[in-house]
């Protein structure tokens, strides 16, 4: 692998021949022929799981694979890569927020949850506690509203192979609830 080393102020090798590329305080992704795959235009790049190139500029964010394709545009504040394991396969799932919203981008950088939450959070990689005006709903990685947004309180636990939430709302007790996947198909028992 020869890089013409002295283009760049520095390199730093990545996966499969990429490389980073710093030069003049910028930074990009360079092959093993030395053709920049993601231009040196960047103010930071940083990978994730050696598939994944977040790219910075001027405080925005956008998205690359490590070979150079572009998958979600420049513009974002924040992109959260999460992976989740479902019979055997690792996937991703993007968390992102833009002008303090909050969405999430299936693995297809589709949407999947569109982007007017306040926060998400990602749960056992299966659900999403939401957010929005003070209120926390819950939905399925797949979109499916399990808890409107009418909660002033939402955590998790789990135990017994169950995953179990106390819901409150306000002023009222605390109810337990927890989720059954039953051949795919989620449903929701109430223990008080």
């Amino acid at each position: 692998m020869l890089y013409e080393e002295f283009e760049y102020d520095s390199l730093k090798t990545l996966v499969d021949g990429f490389v980073k590329a710093k030069k003049n305080n910028l930074y990009g992704v360079v092959n093993k022929k030395n053709e920049e795959v993601i231009p040196i235009a960047y103010d930071k790049i940083t990978t994730e799981k050696d598939r994944f190139a977040l790219v910075y500029k001027a405080d925005k964010v956008g998205l690359f694979d490590i070979t150079g394709k572009p998958l979600i545009p420049m513009g974002y504040d924040t992109i959260d890569i999460q992976f989740y394991y479902e019979r055997g396969d690792i996937s991703p799932i993007f968390l992102i927020k833009k002008d303090n919203r909050w969405g999430v981008l299936d693995y297809k950088y589709e949407i999947l949850i569109p982007m007017i939450y306040d926060q998400i959070e990602l749960f056992y990689s299966r659900f999403f506690r939401v957010k929005k005006d003070g209120k926390f709903g819950l939905i399925t990685r797949e979109g499916e509203i399990i808890e409107k947004l009418e909660y002033e309180k939402l955590d998790f636990s789990s135990g017994r192979g169950k995953i179990f939430y106390n819901a409150k709302k306000s002023k009222k007790k605390i109810s337990t609830k927890y989720l059954e996947n039953i051949q795919g198909e989620i449903s929701v028992k109430k223990l008080n």
